[in-house]
């Protein structure tokens, strides 16, 4: 696109300083029929170049006004995910709060049970125990017996 203008404007340079040599060979040979006639020519060309700069304006301030219009939507939309970010964030937080408290008392309950379970268990392990030294083991006895040997003769 920078190409195109800089050749326009070379382009535009080159008639310009052209017409300005032609005008000048002309006027200096007293015909002033001719130097009316690029004049009038001059002045029209002006015209018809203000009215296109004019519609251009006109076009470019169209264009800025609906690139000004999806710039303002984009940005209403860019507000809008910030704020959801945020409000999953939140949730996100309040959320991963509650499931460490939930943790941490999970974890003193377990603790606790744990304890009251170790404590039933070494005192059900001194009960069996107790009980046991009191009761002969029946592996013992067995082997305290003296083996019967069968014959058939």
């Amino acid at each position: 696109m920078m190409e195109k203008k800089i050749k326009v404007y070379w382009l535009v340079l080159i008639v310009i300083i052209i017409i300005s040599v032609f005008v000048f060979i002309e006027t200096s040979n007293d015909n002033s029929d001719l130097v009316q006639y690029f004049s009038f020519a001059g002045s029209i060309t002006s015209l018809v170049l203000g009215l296109i700069a004019i519609f251009y304006s006109i076009i470019s301030n169209q264009e800025a006004t609906s690139n000004f219009g999806k710039l303002k939507e984009a940005v209403t939309k860019i507000e809008e995910g910030a704020n959801t970010i945020k409000q999953v964030s939140e949730t996100i937080n309040s959320r991963l709060d509650r499931i460490s408290d939930d943790i941490v008392k999970f974890g003193t309950k377990e603790n606790q049970n744990q304890t009251t379970e170790i404590s039933e268990l070494v005192s059900e392990e001194q009960i069996i125990s107790d009980s046991d030294a009191d009761v002969p083991d029946e592996n013992n006895e067995e082997e305290s017996k003296p083996e019967k040997k069968e014959s058939h003769e």
